[in-house]
């Protein structure tokens, strides 16, 4: 089978690796949200009793 060049135009469905490029394992793009939602969770909920000692001060009048 002759090959073709890069520059060939491939028709709708084509296998080859030009126009089914490698993907990155989905497992690792699974680990990856789930590491960003955990971070992002435990960020909100660190944040909680920061806000809320806020708000408490402020209601009190006092200026810290």
């Amino acid at each position: 089978m002759a090959r073709r060049p890069v520059s060939a135009l491939h028709p709708i469905g084509c296998t080859c690796k030009l126009c089914q490029p490698a993907l990155t394992p989905r497992r690792r793009l699974d680990l990856a949200r789930t590491a960003t939602r955990v971070l992002v969770i435990l960020a909100v909920v660190l944040t909680i009793p920061f806000i809320v000692a806020s708000a408490l001060s402020g209601g009190k009048g006092d200026p810290r």
